[in-house]
């Protein structure tokens, strides 16, 4: 869930970054092209994501039969893509984007 969200932005980013070179300043200043709503909607999707991956740290930490290496992974990706999560929302690319 959480990784394929990441890599659905990540994709979203080079087609919009791939229409934006063709479309030059038109991009910005037409109307909102769908590349770029499309960005902003799997920007809403990581965010969401993001609240799924904490909240399962909880049953991670109650989980039988997890090493300890499986902990740290899950662990560190949560906070990773809670930083992400954090910085889409602070520049209204999450929940509030201009569009």
């Amino acid at each position: 869930g959480g990784a394929v969200s990441v890599l659905g932005l990540i994709a979203a980013a080079g087609v919009m970054a791939a229409a934006a070179a063709a479309l030059g300043a038109e991009f910005l200043m037409d109307r909102p092209q769908p590349s770029m709503l499309v960005f902003l909607a799997l920007g809403d999707a990581v965010a969401v994501m993001a609240g799924v991956v904490l909240v399962s740290l909880v049953a991670m930490a109650r989980a039988p039969g997890w090493s300890r290496w499986r902990r740290l992974h899950h662990a560190a990706f949560a906070v990773a893509l809670a930083a992400l999560a954090a910085s889409l929302l602070n520049w209204d690319l999450a929940f509030g984007g201009a569009f």
